[in-house]
């Protein structure tokens, strides 16, 4: 689903037009590659995607397959985010995706 998401932003050409960006945040690894991501700021649950628009606004994008649950980290992620004022999608479909940008367009 990710690829699939990324490959439509670029073909869209929507990108000049909206701050949208993928954040790789988490990876797996071993126990020392865990410990050296999160010396370098690496935070559990961040969403897929995150997208600034003018006036301040930021909008957190987490996607996930079919019925896919969120994790704990990213749950409390969201909690964190919504409380500063911002706004959170969970995605489910390439289709629900390109519905949260294209109406992300409208405040760009």
């Amino acid at each position: 689903m990710q690829y699939r998401c990324q490959q439509w932003l670029e073909k869209s050409g929507l990108t000049p037009k909206l701050l949208i960006f993928h954040v790789p945040n988490e990876r797996m690894g071993s126990v020392g590659a865990g410990v050296h991501f999160k010396r370098m700021g690496v935070m559990p649950g961040v969403a897929d995607y995150l997208a600034f628009l003018h006036g301040g606004r930021a909008v957190a994008i987490e996607l996930k397959h079919g019925d896919g649950e969120q994790r704990a980290s990213q749950e409390h992620f969201q909690r964190r985010w919504e409380l500063r004022g911002n706004t959170y999608f969970l995605c489910r479909t390439l289709e629900e995706f390109q519905g949260v940008v294209n109406g992300l367009l409208l405040f760009a």
